[in-house]
C-alpha cells in the first residue's frame, strides 16, 4: 500500500505546517500554501473537503455522512469514491495528513 492509499480507519486533517491562503470564484479555488510556496487550483468539491478539514479532524465515515446530508450530494452514487480520491489527492500535494 503506498503512503497515499485510502484507509477507512484513518483520521484526516490539514497538514499542521501548511499556511494556506484561498481565493474562490465561479466554482473554482486557488489555494496558496505559504510554507511550500506551491499554488493549487481545485474545484469546489476539493475546496469544500479541504475547508471542512481546516475546521477539524474527520474520519472518512463522518465526512461521507456529512456530505450525504448536503442535498446536492445526497443522491450521488459515486460520492464515496470521489471523497476517497480527493483525500488521496490532497495528501499527495501535502495539504492533508492521515493518521491511523
Amino acid at each position: 500500500m503506498d503512503r497515499f492509499s485510502y484507509n477507512p480507519v484513518c483520521e484526516y486533517a490539514v497538514n499542521p505546517v501548511c499556511r494556506m491562503h484561498w481565493v474562490c470564484w465561479g466554482g473554482e479555488c486557488v489555494v496558496f500554501d505559504e510554507t511550500s510556496g506551491q499554488t493549487h487550483c481545485m474545484d469546489s468539491l476539493h475546496a469544500l473537503v479541504l475547508d471542512m478539514l481546516v475546521e477539524g479532524n474527520w474520519h472518512f465515515s463522518a465526512l461521507l455522512e456529512k456530505f450525504t446530508a448536503i442535498p446536492d450530494f445526497a443522491q450521488d452514487q459515486s460520492l464515496s469514491f470521489s471523497l476517497q480520491t480527493i483525500l488521496k489527492e490532497l495528501q499527495s500535494i501535502g495539504l492533508v495528513d492521515a493518521t491511523a
